[in-house]
């Protein structure tokens, strides 16, 4: 049912939209790769382990499938039905006044992080050690500030002229930090601020895509699938001797890894164990709450947001009852998983109509200030549906953030322009 579900929308998205590079298709993708493509390997027999503790079985397996089967459904028929075919492509007309800014900004920040982390690149401490218990500890504003250096450089990517050298250049520091800091956020979320802006176009065409460009995005690619191997040797050994052990376990299990292309998107582990602490209650319900809270957290910082309020930001009230000993690396926690946290599979679904009305809207305003945000959202989400909504209206709120100081600094103005008429 999965896949004929996905094959027969993103059939409609293309009677639709007249081709793939349309929002359901965007938006089929990333749900396949964060809420199906467990149980769908898991199912064709291959012998898998989803990242969450042990004691979570697969007796709730099949809830989560026909839940995330009615959200994909949900999802894509508002997209379909709300969202005009001419609405589907924006012209972008380059400016190269804000290039220089953006890169400054981009190299400046990119710099600070890494001296900010050198513990962990010198290889003294292990990643994700020292992972905050509750809330509270989680407060870093100086990470919070570097993290601005990718919406610099998306805002570059959109709306100047970037060379594809130059591009390519870019796309390698962003490989080395993540290597350096075994973190793939970061890339994954510039890879697809790429695909999207290049292949969102009204002139496509495949064969002009360069053998080289091809060869750097599946050697991205095969990044984001190292990384975690490489992280999970822990510190010592140097970084030269942990690619080595990498490559060599790479090669022993390369059957294993090819689940791991998928794997390690997807959140279907810790969506079960969300269900199933809900069940046996241990979990209460949070009825919207921590929706709240990701909203204020983007204008009130943490330390003056009330006790109540700040505990029930969705990953930290999941993780007081599911592992509240942790300090090493924990779960990633999603945006289904929190849809289920606050109402239930029965009306969880009210998060994906939300997100969907949201989607509709950003295709749909006049507002030039909206284009940046719009091109955004799939990068976003791709990276947000493994986190909870404090995390992905953070994200939200560094695109608005963003956006704003290059207007209100004259660093460069808006080029893109709606297309009125019917595009073929």
């Amino acid at each position: 049912m999965v896949i004929f579900s996905l094959i027969f929308l993103a059939f409609l998205s293309h009677r639709k939209f007249g081709t793939l590079r349309n929002p359901v298709f965007y938006f089929l993708v990333i749900h396949y790769f964060h809420n199906f493509s467990f149980s769908t390997l898991k199912n064709k027999g291959l012998d898998i382990y989803w990242r969450a503790s042990r004691s979570v079985d697969y007796s709730t397996m099949g809830d989560l499938i026909t839940f995330n089967l009615i959200a994909m459904w949900l999802t894509s028929l508002v997209l379909l039905f709300f969202i005009r075919r001419k609405d589907n492509y924006i012209i972008i007309e380059s400016d190269l006044g804000p290039k220089k800014i953006c890169h400054y900004v981009y190299i400046f920040f990119t710099f600070f992080l890494l001296f900010s982390q050198r513990d962990l690149i010198l290889g003294q401490v292990i990643y994700g050690s020292g992972q905050s218990i509750d809330v509270f500890g989680s407060f870093d504003p100086f990470q919070r500030i570097w993290n601005l250096r990718i919406y610099f450089l998306a805002y570059a990517v959109v709306f100047c002229n970037v060379s594809n050298r130059n591009l390519l250049i870019y796309l390698a520091i962003e490989t080395l930090v993540a290597f350096l800091l075994t973190e793939r956020k970061e890339l994954a979320f510039v890879v697809c601020c790429v695909i999207i802006c290049k292949f969102d176009k009204i002139r496509f065409r495949v064969l002009r895509i360069k053998f080289r460009q091809v060869v750097v995005y599946l050697g991205l690619f095969c990044v984001g699938i190292m990384i975690p191997v490489y992280r999970s040797f822990g510190p010592g050994g140097g970084f030269f001797n942990k690619l080595s052990m990498t490559l060599d376990s790479l090669k022993e299990s390369s059957g294993q890894y090819l689940y791991y292309a998928t794997g390690f998107v997807n959140s279907e582990g810790v969506q079960n164990w969300t269900l199933q602490l809900i069940n046996d209650g241990s979990l209460k319900l949070l009825n919207g709450l921590s929706y709240l809270q990701g909203l204020v957290n983007t204008v009130l910082l943490r330390p003056f947001q009330p006790e109540w309020l700040l505990n029930s930001q969705a990953s930290y009230y999941f993780k007081a009852v599911a592992y509240p000993n942790t300090t090493n690396h924990g779960h990633d926690y999603s945006f289904t998983s929190e849809a289920i946290l606050n109402f239930g599979t029965k009306f969880g679904h009210i998060a994906y109509l939300i997100l969907s009305i949201y989607i509709v809207f950003l295709y749909r305003a006049k507002s030039k200030i909206l284009i940046f945000h719009r091109l955004l959202i799939f990068p976003v989400l791709f990276i947000s549906f493994r986190t909870d909504s404090t995390s992905m209206f953070r994200m939200i709120s560094y695109i608005i953030f963003v956006q704003l100081l290059m207007r209100l600094f004259k660093f460069g103005q808006v080029k893109g322009r709606r297309l009125h008429r019917r595009a073929k």
